[in-house]
């Protein structure tokens, strides 16, 4: 099977705003590129290679977009979130494999929130010793451990 990266780019980055079953869909069409990229004759490198591209595009290409995500930001460590207006983010997962630096589509994260290294130790105190089940809402806030894109 071919692929042609500039011809799914479309499919993967919509032009309208994302809802989650945008999102969703954005993951299927990126899923079927890469296990496109797996049958056709490529080696490992090359494969390799065009899903870093193709992962690399696809976030650029959101990030260009900004204004349909409630928040996107980029950790320390190179990670890059998008947050939805309804509070789900999508995580691309910056990793060292094999010496080199490479980006990790991974699943939607649901009931997440994000707070200061300070903010995150109270709450551990709090739930301490706590047994049952426990849900805390948080508002997204701007930290030093965090670049807003």
């Amino acid at each position: 099977m071919s692929c042609n990266i500039q011809e799914t780019e479309s499919e993967i980055i919509p032009s309208t705003s994302l809802t989650l079953p945008d999102l969703e869909r954005q993951l299927r069409n990126f899923r079927k590129v890469s296990i496109a990229l797996r049958d056709n004759g490529l080696t490992d490198e090359e494969r390799v290679q065009q899903r870093q591209r193709l992962t690399k595009r696809m976030m650029e290409g959101q990030i260009r977009q900004k204004e349909r995500y409630k928040h996107i930001f980029r950790t320390t460590s190179g990670s890059t979130y998008f947050t939805l207006n309804t509070g789900e983010s999508l995580r691309i997962k910056r990793e060292e494999i094999k010496g080199r630096s490479e980006w990790n589509i991974q699943p939607i994260l649901h009931n997440i929130f994000f707070t200061t290294e300070s903010e995150a130790d109270s709450i551990s105190q709090i739930l301490d010793g706590f047994d049952g089940e426990k849900r805390i809402i948080g508002i997204p806030i701007q930290t030093l451990l965090f670049s807003i894109l």
